[in-house]
């Protein structure tokens, strides 16, 4: 079972869905492994949209998950200009603004409720007009 979908096909806009059911920790790997080759196929500065699964994981995958987007992030910290968080729950944009409160962001995030928020963020992210 994959741990979700990449979409790098309005770069500089990397779009990651993450899977609706809990995924394996050796999926998770995978997953961020096929992030870090196609970012490593690009240049210049990009902005990740993402997408949370809807359904409750794990502690274990969550932190799993945590780790290796610090990890990506930390490896493009030059060229990764923000990062953009949809989600339509309240308790789910609750909890990340919590841990966003918490732990110190490598990169400016925002969570959002909505694709027009998750547009107005990425072009000011990439200093376009929205």
């Amino acid at each position: 079972m994959s741990a979700g979908t990449i979409d790098m096909s309005q770069y500089p806009l990397v779009t990651v869905k993450f899977a609706e059911d809990e995924p394996s920790l050796a999926a998770i790997d995978q997953f961020f492994d096929e992030l870090d080759v196609a970012l490593s196929k690009t240049t210049g500065p990009y902005v990740t949209k993402s997408y949370g699964g809807t359904k409750f994981v794990s502690s274990e995958v969550r932190v799993k998950i945590g780790k290796r987007s610090h990890e990506i992030t930390k490896k493009y910290l030059d060229r990764s200009v923000g990062s953009v968080i949809v989600t339509d729950s309240m308790i789910g944009k609750m909890m990340l603004k919590g841990v966003m409160l918490v732990m110190k962001q490598q990169i400016p995030t925002k969570v959002v409720a909505s694709e027009e928020e998750a547009d107005a963020a990425i072009a000011e992210f990439l200093g376009q007009p929205a």
